[in-house]
């Protein structure tokens, strides 16, 4: 089965291939001996010689794994004792980190006995180390890997993602959510879920609308707040989205936020047409969000994915649907 987006203004491209929906992981849950662990990359290898495909998603992907390819990869070193590794592919970003990481949790916590060390990923940022206090991972199982080999564990105990990455499971996102959300707004009052807010990727290396001044003017006109999610604390993000009635932005890691939101906000995502990704429809879809979608112009970008140009004309148009929901085309499609 196909995500079903439906652009108020500009046309999916033919070729998108990432709507594919692959849906929930059975989940597994074992403990085995003298497993291989490489923490930056997700990579697990078993005592019998076989890679664990489930924490880099596709076979494919072990090519770009640089630390598994490393010729350090020949001397791992020798850990006594019993771990449970954190990491999975692409982890390091945000809307992975949240999305693929943290739900993973929801099954797993209550199984790690106080004797279980959790292995992070080098470089942790402080929204990761954040996230983790505040769905209860207890900081004296943390564990950071700092090498560059890997490690060969006595005694690994694994457990699968929830659902391939881009796909979401409602039980698992909604007790993350409502672990973070609990922790992070005790001392506030109820959200009154009223904000608009646009989500700008100014500062990004891709995927940046070019003209996104032009569109200043239209988005205060309809009362947007227009943010930058890097410049924010992930506390500071959190109690932000949870007062939020619309989102609007570029295809982009900000707006993972939306799983902050009350239910039923409209999520209004942009895409450029080389990256037309399922992964917020699919999150929107689960948390009963509405979501909308719009396809920009490529604007050609040195620097890696192309950038997008938005028609102003087309962008006012959409966003007065979207507010005066006068449109069938803001609620999500069925499969």
């Amino acid at each position: 089965m196909r995500a079903i987006l439906k652009p108020l203004f500009g046309n999916v491209p033919a070729d998108a291939d990432n709507l594919e929906i692959c849906g929930t992981y059975d989940r597994r849950f074992e403990e085995r001996d003298w497993a291989t662990v490489w923490p930056t990359s997700g990579v697990i290898r078993w005592a019998d010689g076989r890679i664990e495909t489930e924490t880099i998603w596709q076979n494919e992907h072990l090519k770009q794994c640089g630390d598994f390819n490393s010729r350090r990869s020949w001397f791992p070193r020798k850990c006594r004792g019993r771990y449970f590794n954190l990491s999975l592919f692409w982890a390091s970003g945000y809307y992975h980190w949240i999305c693929d990481v943290l739900t993973r949790l929801h099954m797993v916590l209550p199984r790690l006995t106080p004797d279980i060390q959790v292995i992070l990923p080098p470089r942790m940022t402080a929204w990761q180390s954040r996230s983790l206090e505040l769905i209860g991972l207890p900081q004296n199982q943390w564990l950071q890997y700092t090498e560059k080999r890997p490690w060969k564990v006595e005694h690994l105990f694994y457990a699968s993602p929830v659902a391939m990455t881009g796909d979401h499971e409602a039980q698992s996102l909604q007790w993350m959510q409502g672990k973070i959300l609990q922790a992070c707004l005790t001392r506030r009052e109820v959200p009154v879920g009223k904000r608009r807010l646009y989500v700008s990727r100014r500062r990004a290396a891709f995927r940046r609308i070019v003209n996104e001044s032009e569109l200043v003017p239209v988005l205060k006109k309809f009362n947007f707040d227009i943010i930058e999610c890097e410049s924010l604390s992930f506390d500071e993000q959190v109690r932000l989205f949870s007062d939020a009635a619309v989102v609007v932005g570029p295809h982009g890691a900000g707006l993972t936020n939306v799983i902050w939101c009350e239910r039923g906000v409209k999520l209004f995502e942009i895409f450029e047409p080389g990256s037309v990704r399922r992964c917020y429809w699919s999150l929107a879809k689960t948390l009963d969000h509405d979501y909308a979608c719009a396809i920009g112009r490529a604007v050609i970008n040195p620097g890696g994915e192309a950038n997008l140009e938005v028609s102003l004309d087309e962008f006012e148009s959409a966003l007065e649907k979207l507010i005066c929901n006068n449109t069938n085309s803001v609620k999500l499609s069925s499969l």
